[in-house]
């Protein structure tokens, strides 16, 4: 660094960086594809140590226009890929609202925590054709 004034270093840090942006970009992206594994495990690391701080980043990244918009997306992705299911979903909520259909244990283990199962699928005929199942046992059934 030629420079002793912190400004000017900074200054000729930053003209460097512009300079040579797309070989430290691209060098950044080999070391961290090469290394996918353990920078997975330092970011990791870091969140746990460092709740307040990831809480912080998470809220201001969703008020941003950028989270909003990734929000909206996923969203518009998601009921796109699985409107019926939704559907289904929420048929089932106002059906146990209305107290048309009962929360029974699980038919498998009899735990009290239950999910539905839309065993026969998810057209709107069978909507309201679950089996009450626990978490464990719902994802059995599907393994």
């Amino acid at each position: 660094m030629p420079y002793k004034d912190p400004i000017n270093a900074k200054k000729w840090r930053r003209i460097n960086y512009l300079k040579h942006k797309e070989d430290i970009l691209r060098q950044r992206s080999a070391y961290y594809y090469k290394n996918w594994e353990a920078c997975q495990k330092r970011r990791a690391a870091w969140r746990t140590k460092n709740p307040e701080k990831v809480k912080i980043y998470v809220r201001r990244y969703a008020e941003s226009e950028k989270g909003k918009r990734a929000t909206q997306i996923a969203g518009r992705r998601q009921r796109l890929l699985n409107g019926t299911h939704l559907k289904a979903r929420g048929a089932v909520r106002t059906a146990l609202a209305r107290n048309d259909l009962n929360k029974s244990s699980c038919k498998k283990c009899g735990d009290i925590k239950v999910e539905a199962h839309h065993f026969k699928g998810y057209q709107k005929k069978n909507w309201l054709k679950v089996k009450w199942l626990c978490r464990k046992c719902h994802r059995q059934q599907h393994v």
